[in-house]
């Protein structure tokens, strides 16, 4: 099976641009992307990508090491294999023969990928490119996947591709996914979980987060501004947190590090006793499930699931009921032994064995063939 694979992001440690300058810019693929195709090849598969090659200067300029973070020889041999797939040669209007199409949904961002911003500094064609995709596959009769990772696909944009008359599917890494929706498990390798060990120091934070501001308000006025009063040196976060000024004044116990790539993860986590699993409302409400979970044991910490989130209990081992019960937990997961912080650990690995990559492809494999996954919902009501 032929498998294209239209996403934007970075699949290395390290973000350079064409200049080889580290480039600050959102990206989760790193984490998960190479899961994808590393066992697509297992089973025989041929997965190419459709979107732009973002890690070439990267991996000209530091070779294997672009992949040293985490799983490097699994890691690096996905990107090679990538190239070999034709990766590299593809232009903006030429698409191979697929058997399947599996799109990371893109949306319009005003000022960097709508047709006014053609031409612009900063315009990125993500958008015209995901456009291409759907109007040649969807002419060819090739079934469409899109993975809905943001809550950004409308009912508006389902209902126009679904009318082009081939297979449109939707998946969505929800306990409790929207209407005509697959609901899948976010892919990783759980045997690589517990690839590092853990930092036997006291961390210097109760708690971290990597990732941007990015609709979570509500829940850091909710949960973490109560229990990390100013100067307690409780919470250190890092991502695009802005205005600075502003963050800053709104939660001032709140230490904020700016952005880092994945090469910092390990150096960040693990230093961190704890991870809250911070979402925005809809996730809380579907049970959507990010890729934090497993950074946070991946690189030497543990992920906290938060009362009201729908499901989570399903993936951590431990559920905070309030703000003061997550503190508390905070608090012991900083107190106890080396030995005892590395069982905890295990265990939060072990709640995550059913996101194994396998399961991902498994759902791919029964949609290909113009089946559903056996979890296509037609409505919001849980069964």
């Amino acid at each position: 099976m032929r498998i294209g694979y239209l996403f934007r992001g970075f699949l290395g440690d390290v973000k350079m641009d064409a200049n080889g300058t580290e480039v600050s810019t959102p990206d989760g693929n790193a984490t998960y992307s190479w899961s994808i195709e590393h066992e697509c090849n297992r089973r025989g598969y041929k997965l190419i990508p459709l979107g732009p090659n973002l890690d070439a200067p990267a991996v000209i300029r530091l070779g294997d090491e672009a992949f040293a973070a985490f799983s490097q020889k699994k890691r690096l041999g996905v990107y090679e294999r990538m190239l070999r797939s034709g990766w590299a040669k593809l232009s903006d209007k030429e698409f191979p023969e697929l058997d399947m199409l599996l799109v990371e949904w893109r949306w319009p961002i005003p000022g960097r990928n709508t047709p006014d911003d053609v031409g612009a500094i900063g315009y990125q064609d993500d958008l015209e490119r995901q456009r291409l995709a759907l109007l040649h596959y969807s002419d060819a009769g090739v079934p469409i996947v899109v993975w809905d990772l943001d809550h950004k696909l409308t009912d508006e944009d389902r209902d126009m591709w679904s009318d082009a008359g081939v297979g449109f599917h939707v998946i969505e890494t929800s306990v409790k996914p929207g209407k005509f929706r697959n609901r899948v498990e976010p892919p990783t390798i759980v045997a690589d979980l517990l690839q590092h060990p853990i930092d036997e120091r006291m961390s210097t934070h109760h708690f971290g987060y990597v990732g941007s501001r990015y609709e979570r308000d509500e829940t850091i006025d909710e949960w973490i501004k109560p229990i990390t009063p100013q100067n307690t040196h409780r919470a250190k976060f890092w991502g695009k947190w802005e205005p600075a000024d502003g963050v800053k004044k709104r939660w001032p116990g709140i230490t904020f590090a700016g952005r880092i790539g994945v090469k910092g993860f390990l150096e960040a986590y693990s230093r961190v006793s704890t991870v809250p699993l911070l979402a925005k409302k809809s996730y809380y409400e579907t049970g959507f499930i990010t890729p934090r979970s497993w950074e946070a044991i991946l690189f030497g910490s543990i992920p906290v699931g938060l009362a009201g989130h729908h499901g989570i209990e399903q993936y951590v081992a431990h559920v905070a009921r309030d703000p003061e019960d997550l503190l508390q937990y905070a608090k012991h997961v900083r107190s106890i032994s080396p030995i005892r912080r590395k069982v905890l650990r295990e265990e939060a690995a072990h709640k995550l064995s059913q996101m194994d990559v396998r399961k991902f492809v498994d759902v791919l494999e029964a949609l290909a063939v113009g089946t559903d996954s056996g979890t296509e919902r037609e409505d919001n009501v849980e069964e």
